[in-house]
């Protein structure tokens, strides 16, 4: 079925909080027309259960669906897929795709963001995969089944999560970290001593605070030479350095921005549009910043938010990160906020044995909470940190009138 002319919301972008803004729009009782547009050729899918559930085969990849037996349909969502946006008319309030134009009423943006590539030249096929796409876990699961030896070229929780699934596939694995620490998601590297002891206790080999100089493959082996000069051999190396936010096909339409989208605490990045997700960094009226996390349940809270915005004008609060991953079994929680300048205070446990539970406490007061295999008491915690989070807010920043170039806006 071929683009209809008009959508009264249209998004571009089927990720988790694309989706999330279509099927939230429905529940606010939004009765307009709404499409969404996707680039990929298979049905919309949740990205944390690629680098868990489904690389380790505990999954088949249709178990990740957002949309299952015909939801979409019956929530009147026009869903496209394999469709790619091109370009943004801001004044016609039209979006140019590979099979045509269409206009709209409001646009959000839901646009992601693509696995950062090492600047080295490297064959993707043979010699250096990644993990965003779900084509990407099942290449990736596949050759983790057929392989030795594994390095992982990134210290931040996915490449700790890869490095945890191919232990557990009984493959020998080296990480290369060129920041010197490991990190946790919005933690940062707040657990990098504990991260390490348990890298260590299941036989991972640490490489930080060295770069790769270059990746070259012989037929059989990899061969990943570091900036020290030191040389790695693998049977498969897996890059995980981050995402860059896909803001390109905005270009024409006088976006600059190189990361992500800057909109205001409501998600709206101008006069009728908003961007959500990876691709959107929300102003935080809290602490006057624009905050971009790249977590799942952000993805979904901008989705509601800006759906409720849409359909009632109501505004609701920033959402607060939270996230979680699991490594060797050992589960970790974090929720809030974890400043550079704060100091992380253990309440609960001990962090260099296990089980614990620790406030990221900065002038006295806690502004984020992080556990690992204490979920009750992580919890329990969570209320001190939102009081914490609820102080005064900043003033919201100016927003860009349709007619204007999109720019950013800080």
């Amino acid at each position: 079925m071929g683009l209809k002319p008009h959508s009264d919301v249209l998004i571009v972008g089927a990720s988790t909080a694309g989706c999330a803004t279509a099927e939230s729009l429905r529940h606010e009782g939004f009765t307009g027309s709404i499409t969404v547009l996707g680039n990929e050729t298979s049905a919309p899918y949740n990205r944390p259960p690629l680098s868990k559930h489904v690389l380790l085969g505990e999954w088949e990849s249709e178990k990740a669906d957002i949309f299952t037996d015909g939801a979409a349909e019956r929530a009147g969502i026009d869903l496209h897929t394999d469709v790619t946006a091109q370009s943004l008319n801001v004044a016609e309030r039209i979006v140019s795709t590979t099979r045509g134009d269409i206009s709209y009423g409001r646009l959000v943006i839901a646009t992601g963001a693509r696995a950062r590539q090492l600047p080295v030249s490297v064959d993707p096929a043979q010699v250096a995969l990644t993990l965003r796409t779900r084509e990407d876990s099942m290449a990736l699961r596949e050759r983790l089944e057929n392989s030795r030896s594994v390095v992982v070229i990134g210290s931040g929780v996915l490449g700790s999560e890869i490095a945890a699934a191919a232990r557990k596939k009984g493959c020998a694995v080296t990480i290369v970290g060129r920041s010197g620490a490991l990190t946790l998601g919005s933690v940062r590297a707040l657990l990098t001593q504990r991260l390490e002891q348990l890298h260590s206790q299941n036989g991972v080999a640490l490489r930080l605070a060295e770069g790769v100089a270059s990746i070259a493959h012989d037929g059989t082996t990899a061969h990943v030479t570091l900036t020290s000069g030191n040389q790695l051999e693998a049977d498969t190396v897996v890059v995980a350095i981050g995402a860059i936010p896909n803001v390109e096909w905005l270009e024409s339409s006088g976006v600059t921005a190189s990361a992500a989208l800057e909109c205001d605490s409501q998600g709206q990045y101008a006069e009728h549009i908003y961007a959500v997700g990876d691709v959107a960094a929300w102003h935080d009226s809290r602490s006057g910043r624009w905050l971009a996390d790249e977590h799942q349940l952000t993805a979904l809270q901008h989705g509601q938010a800006v759906a409720r915005h849409i359909a009632t004008g109501e505004k609701a609060q920033p959402p607060v990160p939270f996230f979680w991953s699991e490594l060797y079994g050992v589960r970790f929680q974090a929720y809030g906020r974890f400043p550079a300048d704060a100091e992380l205070v253990t309440t609960h446990g001990d962090r260099d044995s296990g089980d614990f539970v620790a406030l990221s406490m900065l002038d006295g007061l806690p502004h984020g909470v992080v556990a690992s295999n204490m979920s009750r008491d992580f919890r329990r915690a969570r209320p001190a940190v939102d009081a914490t989070l609820s102080g005064a807010p900043a003033p919201e920043p100016a927003m860009v009138p349709a007619t204007a170039p999109l720019g950013g806006q800080s």
